[in-house]
């Protein structure tokens, strides 16, 4: 968590198996939003968040990431 410097939802539920419906259950479902990106967009998001200094390896804090990070390199702008 704090390679990817944010906070996660963990939902301890025998009912609930996602975050929308318990949510929905507790009157709360305008919590969350569903953003639907086009291909477009998706890319220049993407470049957006690398001239924010975000990638792979904060995204994904592990050797996993660390590599895709590394294979990326330089991104294309």
């Amino acid at each position: 968590m704090h390679g990817q410097r944010g906070m996660f939802t963990w939902l301890d539920s025998e009912q609930f198996f996602e975050l929308q419906s318990f949510l929905e259950s507790t009157g709360r479902g305008n919590l969350l939003t569903k953003v639907v990106l086009s291909d477009q967009a998706l890319l220049g998001g993407l470049k957006d968040l690398h001239l924010h200094g975000i990638d792979y390896r904060l995204l994904f804090p592990d050797l996993a990431g660390a590599a895709m990070a590394a294979n990326s390199w330089p991104p294309p702008l």
